[in-house]
C-alpha cells in the first residue's frame, strides 16, 4: 500500500510539473515582431529620426531621405521579449530614387534601445551584399562577410537570422536576399541576446524612398 501511495504521489508532482512546463511554455511566446502596416507602425516609430523621415503609407513602411545629401538612417522596433536566438525578416516592397552602386537596405537583430547588433544589406539591385556590426546605432562599414555579382535580381526580400552559440561567445550570422540563403559567418565574443529589430538606410541620395512590408521576427524552429 505505501509503494501504490508514493506512485501516486510521484505521479500528481510529474503531472504537476508537466502543467506548470506547457503553463510556462504558452507564456513565453516564440513570435517576437510581426508587423504589416495595414493601420499603423505597431511598435515602429514615425517621424524624422536624423536624415530620414518614417511613415506609414498605403500599407507599408516608408522611409525617405530628407536630408538634401546621401546619408543613412534607421529605425527599430522592441521585441514581445528578449530572445537569445531570433531570426529577422521583411519584404522590400518598392525603391524609389537615384540609388546608387553604394546605396544598401538592410535588416537587424539588435539590442532593446536598437544600437548593437547585426544588420544584413543588399543593393536595391541585390548586386552587393553584406553583413556588418550595428555600433551605436549606425551600420559599421566594415563587413563581417560580403558578396557581390551574385545575379540575385532587383532586392524583395531581406532575412537575417543571429545565433549565439550556447557553449561560447561566438554568433552564427546567416543571412538570405530573396529567399536564397547567400551569407553565413561568424562573429567571435558577439551579442548574445537580442530585444529589438532594425531597418536600416545606408548611403542612399536625398530624396531615396524605401516602402517595407511584412517585418516579422521569431524564435527560429519553433
Amino acid at each position: 500500500m505505501a509503494a501504490v501511495v508514493g506512485l501516486v504521489a510521484v505521479s500528481l508532482v510529474g503531472g504537476c510539473l508537466a502543467l506548470v512546463g506547457v503553463g510556462l511554455d504558452q507564456a513565453i511566446t516564440h513570435d517576437l515582431l510581426g508587423e504589416d502596416f495595414a493601420q499603423d507602425a505597431g511598435t515602429f516609430g514615425t517621424g524624422r529620426f536624423g536624415d530620414v523621415a518614417w511613415a506609414v503609407q498605403d500599407g507599408a513602411y516608408v522611409g525617405t531621405n530628407v536630408s538634401g545629401s546621401t546619408a543613412s538612417g534607421s529605425s527599430f522596433a522592441s521585441y514581445a521579449r528578449t530572445a537569445y536566438v531570433a531570426d529577422t525578416s521583411v519584404d522590400v516592397v518598392d525603391v524609389e530614387g537615384a540609388v546608387g552602386p553604394g546605396s544598401q537596405i538592410g535588416v537587424g537583430c539588435a539590442d532593446r534601445e536598437g544600437e548593437r547588433g547585426y544588420v544584413l544589406l543588399a543593393g536595391p539591385d541585390g548586386s552587393d551584399v553584406r553583413i556588418a556590426r550595428l555600433e551605436g546605432g549606425r551600420v559599421s562599414a566594415d563587413s563581417l562577410d560580403r558578396a557581390t555579382g551574385l545575379g540575385l535580381g532587383t532586392l524583395r526580400s531581406l532575412r537575417l537570422g543571429c545565433t549565439p552559440d550556447p557553449y561560447g561567445s561566438d554568433v552564427e550570422l546567416s543571412g538570405w536576399v530573396n529567399g536564397r540563403s547567400v551569407l553565413w559567418t561568424q562573429d567571435a565574443d558577439g551579442l548574445g541576446s537580442y530585444a529589438s529589430m532594425v531597418l536600416g538606410l545606408v548611403d542612399v541620395p536625398d530624396g531615396a524612398v524605401v516602402r517595407f512590408d511584412d517585418a516579422v521576427a521569431v524564435v527560429p524552429g519553433r
